[in-house]
Order: structure tokens, then sequence, then C-alpha cells
């Protein structure tokens, strides 16, 4: 006898009683009833009934989780609590705070479809704004490059969790090579908006730590409006490195680094609610225009 089996190193002495001979082969649509009681969880033989449609109940994940009704909720001991800045409104706050000679590289999606539509209630034109069509994750890159080719003008890149998370190697890049007049600006609702909401891991995780361990000069993380108005007026007016998590500034300048008058890259993180109005409009000017435009506002 073969003591080394497959059966034998899995506890399991023959196929069980199915006519197609186990859960592997096709055909077969579900798991044999045996005394394991299921393949996913221990004690469990079906998946929970629940509204939200899927394998697993709310009120086991740990925080934060989304909500099936579009809101970022946090599961902390002290209990949930809703984000109350929206997206568009801490885009329309950023976009408001740059200077008219400032420049914004938008991330693919819902970011750029809200600042065009800021733009446009504002009666603004759009050539300060370059809009990234697709190439999820890589709007910081095209926008470190311009910051370098142009120093005299502050770039801004309006960034996602999920694209960030994604290339997340191009944020070393970013801290050692991007300079004072840099921004970048990460709205993490934790979800995937453009494409559905599905979650991301971005409000599980140090954001702004991962940021100042690949060396940005200013690291904030924001989850008010009245946070948000209080970091802008540190990356636009204050030089010096900053850190905000509660939306307090304390001074974080490490060791060796004496020069003051640099207040960039900057990493700003601002916590937002996933979702977006449901009447959100899409860009009326095509990539070509809109690089056109871009281009010639450049020179």
């Amino acid at each position: 006898k073969d003591t080394f089996s497959k059966f034998e190193l899995s506890g399991q002495t023959e196929y069980p009683k199915a006519e197609n001979k186990g859960p592997w082969s096709s055909g077969q649509t579900e798991y044999p009833k045996a005394d394991n009681k299921g393949p996913w969880l221990s004690g469990q033989t079906e998946y929970p009934k629940t509204e939200n449609k899927g394998p697993w109940p709310l009120d086991t994940l740990s925080d934060p989780v989304i909500s099936t009704l579009g809101s970022v909720i946090s599961t902390e001991p002290e209990g949930r609590v809703e984000k109350s800045l929206s997206r568009e409104t801490a885009i329309q706050m950023v976009a408001g705070a740059a200077g008219p000679s400032d420049v914004i590289v938008s991330s693919t999606g819902m970011i750029s479809r809200e600042l065009f539509e800021f733009r446009e209630a504002a009666g603004q034109g759009h050539e300060r704004d370059f809009l990234t069509v697709g190439s999820m994750g890589h709007a910081n890159q095209i926008a470190l490059g311009i910051s370098l080719e142009k120093p005299g003008r502050r770039v801004w890149c309006f960034d996602g969790d999920g694209a960030v998370i994604m290339h997340m190697g191009s944020m070393a890049t970013v801290g050692v090579k991007g300079k004072s007049n840099f921004v970048h600006v990460v709205f993490n609702n934790g979800a995937h908006d453009s494409v559905g909401g599905q979650p991301t891991v971005g409000l599980q995780i140090d954001l702004p730590g991962i940021a100042r361990a690949c060396g940005y000069r200013n690291v904030l993380s924001v989850s008010t409006e009245k946070e948000l108005l209080e970091a802008l007026g540190s990356v636009i007016s204050t030089p010096g490195s900053v850190i905000s998590t509660l939306g307090s500034v304390i001074s974080t300048e490490p060791e060796g680094r004496v020069e003051k008058s640099l207040c960039g890259p900057v990493f700003l993180e601002i916590k937002v609610r996933k979702g977006n109005r449901p009447d959100l409009g899409r860009p009326t000017t095509t990539p070509l225009q809109n690089r056109d435009a871009f281009m010639k506002f450049l020179k």
C-alpha cells in the first residue's frame, strides 16, 4: 500500500460518492455533501443568504468596508462613521485653489469627468487640465515629467487610490525625482468607482506612510472640508516638511534636510466617500483637442 497516496495525505481514503468522481471534474456545479462541511469555511455547508450578493456577511469584515449603498464606512471600535466629503467637492476645492498658471493632470475615469464638469460650471476653459484617457496608474508620471520640464509651474496630479496601488512603484520615482512644484493628490475612497465600485485596499493601507518612505517632502492626509482647506493653505503658502493625519500640521523634517524653501514633492491624501452624481457628464472635447490645448497653454 502506498502510504504517500494523495488520499492518505489529505485524510481522505476514497473518492466521494458522485458520478463524476469528485468536485474537480468538469460538469459538476457544487461540492458533495461531505463530513468536512464544505471547502470554504469551517462548519459552513453553503454560502450565507445575504443581500449584498457576496459569500461573506458585511459584519464579518475588518475595517474599512464599502457599503452596498455607495458610502465608505468605517468599522472602527467607536462605530461606523460615514465619510462626509464627496470626491467632487474635494476636486472643486483643490482645482479652485490652484493658481492661474498651474496645470492639472487627472487620472482616468470619474476624477477627470468631475474636473471637466467643474470647469464647465465655473465658465472656465479646459486648457490647464490634461485628462488622462486610459493609462490607469500613469497620471503621476505624466505630471512628474511636466513638472521637471516646467519648473516654473506648479503641477498637480489628481489620482485615485486604485490607480496609485496599480503602479505604486511610481511613487518611489516621484519621491526621488520630484521637485518643489509637484503636488500629488490622491482621492481615496477605497473603491474602483469608475468601473463598478469594486473595493480596493486603499483605506486599509498607509498611503501617506508609503509616500513619506518614498521621499515625498510633504505628506498630508485629510477627510473633511476644514482639514482640506488647512492642508491646501499649507501646500500653497507654507514651505517646509509637514504631515497631517487629523487636520493638524506638524513638522516631520528628517535630519539633514535644511532646504526650508522647498515644499515638494507633496503627497496629499483626501479620504472621500464612494459614489458620484447620477447625472455626471463626460468631457465634450476629444482627447486630441485636450492635448493640443494643453500643450499650447504650457508653451
